[in-house]
C-alpha cells in the first residue's frame, strides 16, 4: 500500500499524535514528514518526559488523548525511560496509546531494555525515515 493511502487510513484511525523530544529539529521534521505523507490529525509536542506526563495526565477524555506517542530516550529533566516507568501510573488513559521509541541510541542495551515496557510497540532509530513511518502506519 502506498504511503499516502496508509496516511489516509491512519488519519481516520488516529486523531492525535504526541511527540516527546527535546530536539526541536526532530520535532519539526517529524511533524513535517507526517503532514507531507497526508496525515491530517492533530500533532502535539512536549520537550521532556515530565512535561509530557503533566500534560497527558490532565486529559480526561479518551477522544482527546493521543493514540500514538513518539518518544525519545535521551532528554533533560525526565528521560524516556523515566517517562515509561511512570506512564501507566500517572496517566489514566494510557491503555489507549501506542508508544514508538524514536531515538538516536544504537546501544543494544537500550534495544533490550525496551522489551520490558509492554506499552512500547517499536524501537526506531533516528533519523525518522519514510520506512520508519511506513512501519508505524502498518502497525
Amino acid at each position: 500500500m502506498k504511503l499516502q493511502k496508509l496516511a489516509q487510513k491512519m488519519t481516520k484511525e488516529i486523531k492525535k499524535i504526541a511527540v516527546v523530544d527535546d530536539d526541536i529539529i526532530h520535532v519539526y521534521t517529524t511533524k513535517k514528514m507526517l503532514q507531507l505523507t497526508g496525515y491530517k490529525g492533530e500533532i502535539i509536542s512536549f520537550k521532556n518526559g515530565e512535561e509530557a506526563l503533566d500534560g497527558l495526565s490532565k486529559i480526561d477524555n479518551q477522544n482527546d488523548f493521543p493514540e500514538v506517542i513518539f518518544l525519545d530516550i535521551n532528554m533533560p529533566i525526565l528521560d524516556g525511560w523515566g517517562f515509561l516507568k511512570n506512564f501507566a501510573n500517572k496517566v489514566p488513559l494510557h491503555s489507549y496509546t501506542k508508544i514508538y521509541l524514536v531515538t538516536s541510541s544504537i546501544d543494544p542495551a537500550d534495544q533490550e531494555k525496551v522489551k520490558s515496557f509492554p506499552d512500547v510497540k517499536v524501537f526506531i532509530t533516528k533519523p525518522f525515515t519514510k520506512e520508519g513511518l511506513e512501519q508505524i502506519y502498518k502497525d
